[in-house]
């Protein structure tokens, strides 16, 4: 994961060297392999190198193609680099790096040469003689971009906002919605394009963003959408399908100059990457994949049955994890200044999977963690097969899944009833169960994260419950294709990939997600229901593809645990000294969004477990305030 920066000066004034580097000294695990400049007149640009990929160790950036005047800067990794190649027109090397492909790509189509790409990619392109910037995001945000424009004075971009604000010209003013989206717990994916900073923007993915003179415009060139549907024989004729599509992301992503690691949780998504990877790994003649696994002491944890049954399959190096080695990172896991955004924290699983993962020798790590998004539909999808008229198939589903995850007579006829109550609703009933519901969580934000009633009304937090309501409710919603296109476009989906990308920086390390392949989101879309959800299973089609690189109890699992919360509780513990000497510097702040007496009471007994856990949260926030805020 390398990152992108760069600051344009639109009343003319020349770029100071001190902007680009200050921009890049908010990030430097960005930039293990080093950082790069290149100025020109009102424009400088920067590139932070991490090398994931032969070719980009040879890869300058940011570039300058003095015969088209072009200046560019990208963090790239393109998975179509053959077939790009044969559309150019040109004879190229084969070895041209991926921010060259992009470059030529622009020269021969412009603004539509992201209809071109397939990869990862956030980059930007400055046309000397337009005067003009183009800048791209990927199609499903595997690559962040932040961007500030302060009209007819300076434009800013980075991988990450504090990057973006870095400039002495520029606001560093905290946005304090987003910090009570942070304490709010559930808004994290209210949208796509704020950040903690109130004028710093996300690009939202499937986006580009074109810059001239006074004129800024913001376009989408994709959006997942059902086109050809599949029927095909059989459910093998189906898995061998999938088994296809999955096999070349995974390919395009274990292409580095070093050998590439992978996460296994136990869940089907994870599972399903790694036995695929370990497979294509093996038939290269390469080492066994390496694996990180989280997993806990206790006899009864389903999470680590699942990872060893997995892990005891063959083709993998395995590293697990425990909740006492937080201990060993507990340095790391509390400095503020390596920490992009308040929301990755706490997140101390991943966290301590990048970290190891860097510590032995790799640059890239493989995870499923879209896969809920891309591989199965929401639950609630025999509402919708009743919408379609398909009255028995929901009746039969609904009987189905509830006996498979949910036994019980009376819980089958609730969710039915659930099923009746989402498909016949008036509207008025709709917008009274929303209200209603938004309702409670307003009391719950005042009540159980003590909100002060000022601080809420200031943020407008019933506004953006709402906003985010709309986001995963998907009401509007009439067939079972837009449900799932709707889940792929939530920022939800959008924050979780980030979020992980983020945390792999920190580390030194990149994020590579075959499910967040465009090839793959669209082989799904493109699925009948039946080989997503079917019979009470979810993944169906999936975990046939699983039964042939894992055991099948691995394929078949039923039972659910999280043993993220684990980490989580052990690191609050671990940290509580530190923690608490946090509040006792900063605990003011919290008094111009909270309610004193509550918060005093709730501190005056965090040394209890449960406590802790909660305090932890609300120091993380203050120490990255302390460092990154204004």
């Amino acid at each position: 994961m390398s990152g992108v920066l760069g600051i344009i000066y639109l009343d003319g004034s020349p770029v100071q060297d001190n902007d680009l580097l200050m921009m890049a000294q908010e990030t430097p695990h960005r930039g293990p392999d080093g950082t790069s400049f290149f100025k020109h007149d009102q424009i400088g640009l920067g590139h932070l190198r991490l090398h994931t990929t032969t070719e980009a160790l040879e890869e300058v950036l940011p570039f300058h193609a003095t015969d088209t005047n072009l200046l560019m800067t990208a963090d790239v990794r393109l998975d179509n680099r053959t077939e790009l190649i044969d559309k150019l027109d040109d004879p190229l090397p084969t070895d041209l790096s991926d921010s060259q492909l992009i470059l030529r790509a622009y020269q021969k189509w412009r603004a539509d040469c992201v209809q071109h790409l397939l990869g990862d990619f956030a980059f930007a392109i400055w046309d000397i003689n337009s005067q003009s910037l183009f800048c791209a995001r990927d199609h499903l945000g595997q690559k962040p971009f932040y961007y500030c424009h302060i009209a007819g004075k300076r434009f800013a971009f980075a991988s990450a906002a504090i990057s973006v604000v870095a400039p002495m010209d520029i606001p560093r003013n905290v946005y304090l919605p987003r910090v009570a989206d942070y304490l709010a717990a559930d808004l994290e994916g209210v949208n796509n394009t704020c950040s903690f900073f109130k004028d710093v923007y996300r690009l939202a993915p499937g986006h580009t963003l074109t810059l001239k003179g006074t004129s800024l415009s913001i376009s989408r060139y994709w959006q997942p959408a059902p086109i050809t549907p599949l029927y095909l024989a059989d459910n093998k004729e189906y898995a061998d399908a999938l088994e296809e599509v999955l096999v070349a992301a995974v390919c395009a992503r274990v292409r580095s100059h070093k050998p590439v690691a992978a996460m296994v949780s136990g869940g089907v998504d994870s599972s399903t990457l790694a036995g695929l990877a370990a497979d294509i790994e093996s038939k290269r003649g390469r080492s066994p994949l390496r694996t990180f696994s989280g997993i806990s002491t206790d006899a009864d944890c389903v999470e680590t049955y699942y990872i060893n049954e997995m892990l005891n399959h063959g083709r993998f190096d395995p590293i697990c994890l425990r909740p006492s080695d937080v201990t060993r990172y507990r340095s790391a896991l509390n400095d503020a200044s390596g920490v992009e955004d308040p929301f990755d924290f706490t997140w101390i699983l991943p966290r301590l999977i990048y970290r190891s993962a860097r510590q032995h020798g790799h640059v890239a790590v493989i995870d499923g963690i879209d896969g809920d998004e891309v591989a199965s539909m929401t639950s609630s999808y025999p509402a919708f097969l009743m919408r379609q008229g398909r009255f028995f198939s929901s009746l039969y589903e609904t009987r189905a899944i509830h006996a498979r995850w949910r036994p019980g007579l009376l819980q089958r006829v609730k969710q039915q009833l659930s099923v009746f109550k989402t498909v016949f609703a008036s509207d008025w009933a709709r917008t009274r169960q929303r209200n209603r519901q938004v309702d409670e969580r307003y009391i719950e934000a005042i009540e159980d994260y003590f909100f002060s009633r000022e601080f809420a009304e200031t943020v407008a937090l019933r506004e953006r419950l709402m906003e985010e309501y709309a986001q995963t409710i998907k009401v509007s919603a009439q067939t079972l294709e837009e449900v799932q296109v709707l889940r792929l476009l939530a920022p939800y989906a959008t924050a979780a990939t980030e979020r992980y990308g983020r945390m792999a920086a920190s580390a030194g390390v990149e994020t590579r997600h075959p499910f967040g392949d465009k090839r793959v989101v669209e082989f799904f879309l493109n699925l009948p229901w039946q080989q997503k959800n079917f019979r009470g299973w979810n993944k169906v089609c999936l975990r046939r593809v699983l039964a042939r690189v894992a055991p099948e109890q691995v394929a078949w699992r039923q039972e659910h645990d999280q043993i993220y919360w684990k980490f989580r509780y052990a690191w609050a513990q671990d940290s509580l000294g530190h923690h608490r000497k946090v509040m006792a510097q900063h605990r003011q702040r919290l008094g111009n969004w909270l309610d004193d007496q509550r918060l005093d009471a709730f501190l005056s007994k965090a040394s209890d477990p449960a406590e802790s856990y909660e305090m932890g949260d609300l120091a993380s926030l203050l120490d990255w305030l302390a460092v990154h805020g204004d």
